[in-house]
């Protein structure tokens, strides 16, 4: 009798194991959309990262030219004040990264490299050259 009594708790574990599995399984799906979300918080930094530093390489370039006119220097002065507010935004983004909150990572950087490469290619609205008749 002891060995029919061992093998009574076993059907009750079997019977607990399909209401493990579903619960397994959402933890699968939450555990692949966390990683979906992390990819994509790591994907806009270095984004965002290289975006900073390709306007810091024409920063650069641009101040090694002595003969800047007026409206290039004007337009050097705002990819620099883009480069400081992209800079801001990246550390928003890397503090909410280090903190797991990779939503706040993502909506930290959501657009912050293409107004920074708009603004460094001279697409600016406030960058933008005036009119080649008024001066003359």
């Amino acid at each position: 009798m002891p060995a029919s009594r061992r093998e009574l708790p076993k059907p009750a574990c079997s019977r607990e194991k399909p209401k493990a599995a579903p619960i397994s399984k959402a933890a699968s799906i939450a555990a692949e959309r966390a990683e979906a979300a992390r990819a994509d918080a790591s994907r806009r930094l270095q984004e965002l990262e290289a975006a900073v530093e390709d306007a810091r390489q024409r920063i650069g370039r641009a101040e090694a030219n002595p003969t800047l006119t007026r409206q290039q220097r004007l337009a050097l002065s705002e990819t620099r004040r883009a480069v400081v507010v992209a800079n801001v935004s990246l550390q928003k983004a890397r503090t909410a990264f280090a903190a797991n909150d990779y939503a706040a990572a993502s909506l930290a950087t959501e657009g912050a490299a293409d107004r920074l490469r708009a603004v460094a290619e001279g697409k600016s609205v406030t960058s933008a050259q005036p009119p080649a008749s008024s001066r003359k």
